[in-house]
């Protein structure tokens, strides 16, 4: 492929990132439900886990690029090292799928009552604006 070509199997292609949350690498909450109720989104795993920059609620999910699926985890509701708490916002990445990780598949319903939970848990930590 070619440098100037697109690269069709980008999340941003996918989830139809616009400009900002491309640079920013993060959507707003109200946007991430929006994402995860569309549907054309599938909801593989939901789970609480940590990275270089703090403990979040992870959730993978992917849509469809052509006979493909491209696979992002959202990451949110959790301790950020130089944020502080996040609650509002969610950053996403490209995530490595496999065969197995794309055969998982957790309604929405049950994706959203665990992402209920953890907003209800970490809410008395969150600071009030």
């Amino acid at each position: 492929m070619s440098p100037e070509a697109p690269h069709v199997f980008h999340p941003k292609n996918a989830f139809g990132f616009t400009m900002e949350e491309q640079l920013r690498e993060k959507v707003t909450d109200q946007r991430f439900r929006e994402i995860l109720t569309d549907k054309k989104t599938i909801v593989h795993q939901v789970s609480e886990s940590s990275n270089s920059y703090g403990e979040f609620l992870f959730v993978e999910a992917s849509r469809p690029v052509g006979d493909q699926r491209v696979m992002t985890t959202f990451y949110g509701l959790g301790f950020h090292a130089h944020r502080g708490w996040c609650d509002d916002v969610w950053f996403w990445n490209k995530a490595n799928s496999s065969p197995e990780s794309l055969r998982q598949e957790i309604l929405k319903d049950e994706a959203e009552k665990l992402i209920l939970e953890r907003r209800v848990t970490i809410a008395p930590y969150v600071p009030m604006e």
